[in-house]
C-alpha cells in the first residue's frame, strides 16, 4: 500500500560563504529541476538563518568551516519546514517521490576502500562493541536526507549539535567529527544497524526512518547501480586546500560515472526488450 506523503516537495540546500556559486556545483544543480521539476528551492544562508543562535554554527562560520555550519542549518530547515536537503554537489539521477510517505529517509554511507581498510568494530549483526564510541568508516548519508517537518528524529539531530561547541577549548576545530558518524549514532537508538540492506526502523514516537543501501545515495562512484537515486560528488568544503585539491583530481571522473550510469541503464532496458520479446514469442505460438 503507498504511503501518505509525510515529506513536503521542498527542496533545502546551504550557500553561506556569500561567494558566487562555482559552474561544477550549477551543473549538479541543473539536475534538481530536470528530475524534481515539480519541487520548491530554498536557499539557506546569513541572511535568513541566525548564527549566532547556535554556537556550533556561530564557530563553524567564523572559521570559515561553511560544510560543519550546514550540519545543524539543515536539520534546522528540515526540522521547521519539512521537505529534502541536498548538498549542492549532488546530482539527482531520479525522482525521490516513492520515499516522501516516511517521517525521514537517507542511505547509509561508506568508502569500499577505506571501509576495507579500517577495524570497524562491530559484530557480525552490525552493533558496535563500544555503544558510546562513534563507528569510523561507516555513517548515514548527510550530504541527501529528507524529513517530515517536526521529525522527532531530526529534533534528536538538533539537540547533540545544539549541545557541542564547534571549537575545543584549546582553540581546534572539531573537523573530525563529520555529521554521518553524529546521525549514524543517533539512529542506533531506534535499531538502527551498520550492515548494507534496506532498513526501515519504527521509532517510539511513531515515526517510520527508511535508511536504503549505501548504493541508493552513494558518496563513492564504485557503489554506482540502477537503484542508484542521487549521487554526491564529495566536492569536500571543509578540506584544507591542499587536500580539496586532491580529492577533486580523484573526484574528477564524472564523465565516467555518467557514461558507467548510462552503459548499465542501457543495458538493463535491452535485457528487459530481450525478454518481453521472448515472452511475446511464446505467446504467438
Amino acid at each position: 500500500m503507498k504511503r501518505e506523503n509525510r515529506i513536503p516537495k521542498i527542496i533545502h540546500w546551504c550557500w553561506l560563504s556569500g561567494e558566487p556559486v562555482p559552474a561544477f556545483l550549477q551543473e549538479c544543480m541543473a539536475s534538481w529541476k530536470r528530475r524534481l521539476p515539480d519541487y520548491t528551492l530554498k536557499c539557506w544562508t546569513q541572511e535568513n538563518f541566525d548564527i549566532h543562535a547556535v554556537k556550533w554554527v556561530e564557530e563553524a562560520v567564523e572559521g570559515r568551516k561553511w560544510a560543519f555550519a550546514a550540519d545543524y542549518i539543515r536539520l534546522y530547515a528540515l526540522y521547521t519546514e519539512g521537505g529534502i536537503y541536498l548538498d549542492s554537489d549532488v546530482e539527482v539521477l531520479k525522482s525521490f517521490d516513492k520515499l516522501l510517505g516516511y517521517d525521514f529517509f537517507t542511505a547509509g554511507e561508506y568508502s569500499p576502500i577505506h571501509y576495507k581498510r579500517a577495524e570497524v568494530p562491530v559484530d557480525a549483526q552490525g552493533v558496535p562493541f563500544d555503544r558510546d564510541a562513534f563507528v569510523p568508516a561507516y555513517g548515514l548519508q548527510a550530504a541527501i536526507m529528507g524529513a517530515a517537518k517536526g521529525s522527532r528524529f531530526i529534533r534528536e539531530c538538533m539537540d547533540y549539535y545544539e549541545g557541542h561547541h564547534f571549537r575545543e577549548p584549546d582553540g581546534t576545530l572539531r573537523v573530525d567529527l563529520t555529521m554521518p558518524l553524529v546521525t549514524a549514532k543517533i539512529a542506533e537508538r531506534h535499531g538502527f544497524r551498520y550492515l548494507d540492506k534496506t532498513q526501515i526502523l519504527d521509532t517510539d514516537a511513531g515515526e517510520k526512518l527508511y535508511i536504503g543501501r549505501n548504493s541508493l545515495l552513494p558518496s563513492c562512484i564504485h557503489l554506482l547501480r540502477l537503484r542508484t537515486m542521487a549521487f554526491h560528488h564529495c566536492a569536500g568544503s571543509w578540506l584544507d586546500p591542499k587536500d580539496r585539491l586532491k580529492r577533486q583530481a580523484i573526484g574528477n571522473q564524472r564523465l565516467f560515472l555518467i557514461l558507467k550510469y548510462a552503459a548499465k541503464m542501457r543495458w538493463w532496458r535491452w535485457r528487459r526488450w530481450r525478454e518481453k520479446r521472448a515472452e511475446n514469442k511464446k505467446t504467438t505460438k
